[in-house]
């Protein structure tokens, strides 16, 4: 059962009174339902809730939104006038959007703390960090591994599959900040868009697809459509949970629009390639905190720098040697029954080869898509937005 929730409300003139140990929500809507003298029922997706309430004279008004808010869902009027509560997609994506800001900050505090220390030491200092960060992994056999020890650290970045591995081997929501600490930045890739830090964090994506077994991905990989039917029963729990609490829907109401569950559907995958690369300029070396770019951003940025990062466009025209790369997006497409419903969840993840060394030339292929991004941006200049001036 999920865990309890505890109303706690102070006396007041008029309201609900009504006391009860930790109780499944159906029982619970019974009894205050007699309390209140309002008729109160929950849908099937809530089934497994429970509360815990000490109410005194409390506002009726007061406990239903409390009881919403703390569940993220809402109150449904029927026609003979029972609230029904029912998932609020919106909350629900508000509360997942939360976490998932919450995981993005504490993934950058620990990469800016490393970068930091590693700054504040000796030239040598990162390479010797990342091989013993490496050592200790491979002493730990639960560990995930992301890379051979001899790859510089910023190369050896997490793959889709050997993260999904771990986290469904975790059970903490948050397995690779709670596990990595100060090993975190050593053991991925860089920051900004194309950083692996979002391939480590959507764990409940990460999750489904480890729940589909390597045979089913490597069906989806051939181009094969999967029934639903023939997913592993974890897989099947796993659809559900997107479909019924991560707004998988969209904007759909899902208790509405499939009430009696998931009969059958199918799934298809497509994959996405688009190369990256990480540059610098002789005098200032390889970068101990990269920033992968794809060929659109690097020709933005030769032309106009980077906003975001404040560096002028200077810098980026100083690079002269190279390493490529390469980011892909999963994206797993749903189409469920009864309805043709369709849903899709995306994981993505950003790898540099570690037997391939650094170039002074693009190939012409990704240098013609950089100067096409470079003549745009050219001819499009950034609107530059007023500064501030303190008055005299």
């Amino acid at each position: 059962m999920a865990p309890a929730v505890l109303l706690l409300l102070c006396t007041l003139d008029a309201g609900l009174t009504a006391s009860f140990p930790p109780t499944p929500l159906p029982k619970a809507l019974e009894i205050l339902s007699v309390a209140s003298g309002q008729r109160l029922e929950a849908t099937t997706a809530l089934k497994d809730e429970v509360l815990v309430a000490r109410l005194n004279n409390a506002p009726r008004e007061r406990v239903l939104a409390l009881i919403c808010q703390t569940l993220n869902a809402k109150w449904d009027k029927g026609a003979d006038g029972t609230l029904r509560l029912t998932p609020d997609p919106i909350l629900l994506a508000r509360h997942v959007q939360e976490k998932q800001n919450a995981a993005v900050t504490v993934v950058q505090g620990s990469l800016d703390y490393l970068a930091r220390r590693l700054v504040q030491q000796p030239a040598d200092l990162e390479s010797r960090t990342a091989e013993a960060a490496l050592r200790q992994a491979k002493r730990d056999k639960d560990a995930p591994m992301f890379g051979p020890e001899e790859s510089p650290a910023w190369r050896a970045a997490a793959r889709v599959d050997d993260a999904a591995a771990w986290t469904a081997r975790s059970s903490d929501f948050w397995p690779f900040v709670s596990w990595m600490g100060d090993y975190l930045r050593v053991l991925f890739s860089g920051k900004g868009p194309f950083s692996a830090a979002r391939t480590l964090g959507d764990s409940e994506a990460l999750r489904l697809w480890s729940s589909l077994g390597e045979s089913s991905r490597q069906a989806l990989r051939r181009g094969e459509t999967m029934n639903l039917a023939r997913l592993t029963p974890a897989a099947k729990v796993a659809v559900e949970k997107w479909v019924y609490w991560f707004e998988g829907l969209g904007n759909l109401e899902p208790t509405e629009a499939l009430p009696r569950g998931i009969h059958d559907g199918s799934l298809s995958l497509d994959i996405t390639e688009k190369p990256v690369l990480i540059g610098w300029s002789n005098e200032e070396g390889e970068p101990i905190d990269p920033m992968p770019l794809d060929a659109a951003t690097f020709g933005r940025a030769l032309a106009s720098g980077s906003t975001w990062w404040e560096l002028p466009g200077d810098h980026f025209r100083r690079f002269s040697n190279f390493r490529v790369g390469v980011h892909r997006t999963y994206s797993l497409n749903f189409l469920l029954e009864p309805g043709a419903l369709s849903m899709k969840v995306e994981l993505s993840e950003t790898y540099f080869d570690p037997s391939t060394g650094s170039v002074q030339k693009l190939s012409p292929g990704l240098a013609a898509e950089i100067e096409k991004a470079r003549l745009a941006a050219l001819a499009n200049p950034p609107i530059q937005k007023p500064g501030k001036v303190i008055p005299p």
